[in-house]
C-alpha cells in the first residue's frame, strides 16, 4: 500500500508526460536518432541547394553543369530544352545533336541522346559570367589564354572568321572570333578531341 502511494506521488510529480530523457540511455538514443535523420536529410539537401559556383573546370564541370550529366539531369536542372538539332561544323569528326537552353546561354552536344560529349558554354552570344581558375572566360583574348595555357593542342577552323583552340590534355576547347577573344567554350573528356574534331 506504502508502496503504491509512493509510486503513484512519484507519477504525479513528473506530470503526464515526460517532456525531457531521464536516464543516460534515453538520452543517447535520442541523440542517436537526431545523428541519423540529419546524416539521412543533409545530401537530399545538398544536392537541392547546390549552387552555381561560376567556375570552369575543363575536362569536368561548367559551374553545376558537369560532363558525367545526362540530358534528362540537364532537363531537370535547367528546364525542358528550347531546340534540338544535328550540327556538324566541317572541322568536326562526326554528327552531334546540339541540344540548347539559349536563356542560359548553354548547351550539349550528345552521340545518343542521353549522354553528355561536349558541354558548350556562350551560345548566342550570351555573356556568361563562369571563369576558369585562372580567370580565363567569355571575351578573354586568345593571347590570353596562350599565356595561361601555352600553345593548344590543335586549331581548328569551324566557320569563317572562327578558330578552335583545342587543349586535349586539359579537355576543353575556346572558340575565338575574328576579333580574337573568347566566343564560346568547349567542355569534354580528356583526351578524346580526335573523336570529336579533324586535325
Amino acid at each position: 500500500m506504502i508502496r503504491g502511494v509512493r509510486r503513484r506521488e512519484r507519477q504525479l510529480s513528473q506530470g503526464p508526460h515526460r517532456s525531457q530523457p531521464n536516464t543516460v540511455h534515453e538520452r543517447h538514443t535520442l541523440s542517436r536518432l537526431i545523428l541519423f535523420v540529419a546524416l539521412l536529410v543533409m545530401p537530399v539537401v545538398a544536392m537541392a541547394q547546390r549552387p552555381d559556383d561560376k567556375q570552369i573546370v575543363p575536362g569536368v564541370r561548367i559551374g553545376s553543369w558537369r560532363l558525367d550529366m545526362t540530358i534528362e539531369d540537364f532537363v531537370k536542372l535547367n528546364g525542358p530544352e528550347t531546340n534540338r538539332s544535328l550540327v556538324q561544323f566541317p572541322d568536326m569528326v562526326r554528327e552531334f545533336t546540339f541540344v540548347r537552353w539559349p536563356r542560359l546561354g548553354m548547351g550539349v552536344n550528345t552521340l545518343d541522346g542521353r549522354h553528355v560529349e561536349l558541354l558548350v558554354l556562350g551560345i548566342g552570344g550570351i555573356p556568361i559570367d563562369h571563369r576558369t581558375a585562372e580567370g580565363i572566360g567569355f571575351q578573354s583574348t586568345a593571347a590570353d589564354v596562350v599565356k595561361v595555357y601555352g600553345p593548344p593542342t590543335a586549331e581548328t577552323v569551324p566557320r569563317d572568321g572562327q578558330r578552335n583552340m583545342i587543349y586535349d590534355e586539359l579537355g576543353i576547347d575556346f572558340q575565338v572570333f575574328v576579333t580574337g577573344r573568347v566566343n564560346e567554350l568547349r567542355i569534354f573528356k580528356p583526351g578524346t578531341a580526335r573523336g570529336i574534331w579533324r586535325f
